[in-house]
């Protein structure tokens, strides 16, 4: 009788452990959600702040901004500025390039009306990001080094679009094209831009 009251009390000692590191680990959890939904938090202030920054530098350009000149920091933070060929760029900087969130226009020229708002890197769109082209086309969705490289959507100006991978501007993967009005076109493989089965060998 003695053995087993001795074997049940340790059996209850070390479930206490167990439950011990169940809460120990439960803990640790919570405080790892916690850190993360901190920097979310952040995150979301940062961007906050620098949409305050971006309208007040915007304020500040007017209508008739002076060609380069720096409006806000264009070195290290958030500024603005605009070239003599009509370039417009607005957004966030580092060590005087396009890096972070910013909002690149064209004010002239045959690119009259391109646009793109999101992600830059080392002076490129990099990252999220949506492009508007001059003659009406748009694409929504990854960027690398300048080109539309990863997932996205581009859609014609006449309505058609194109769901799926890209790689240096081109659809090339899986996609799938629609006609303006939402018929299937074509569903499959990408090369180039074209569906698989139309690329000549």
């Amino acid at each position: 009788m003695k053995k087993i009251f001795i074997a049940l009390f340790v059996c209850s000692v070390a479930l206490v452990g167990c439950k011990s590191d169940v809460e120990v680990l439960k803990e640790e959890l919570e405080m790892l959600k916690l850190e993360k939904e901190k920097k979310a938090l952040q995150k979301e202030k940062n961007r906050l702040e620098t949409e305050l920054l971006i309208e007040d530098i915007v304020a500040e350009m007017g209508d008739n901004p002076i060609v380069d000149k720096c409006y806000g920091d264009c070195e290290n933070g958030v500024g603005g500025k605009i070239s003599p060929n009509g370039f417009k760029y607005v957004g966030e900087f580092k060590d005087g390039e396009f890096n972070g969130q910013g909002t690149w226009t064209c004010g002239k020229g045959i690119n009259f009306g391109a646009k793109y708002v999101g992600e830059w890197k080392d002076g490129k769109q990099n990252g999220q990001g949506t492009a508007t082209y001059a003659n009406g086309d748009k694409y929504v969705g990854e960027f690398k080094e300048g080109s539309q490289h990863g997932k996205g959507v581009y859609t014609w100006f006449n309505g058609q679009r194109l769901s799926g991978e890209f790689k240096f501007d081109y659809a090339n993967g899986q996609g799938i094209m629609t006609t303006a009005d939402g018929q299937l076109f074509y569903e499959g493989i990408f090369v180039n831009g074209r569906p698989e089965n139309l690329v000549t060998p």
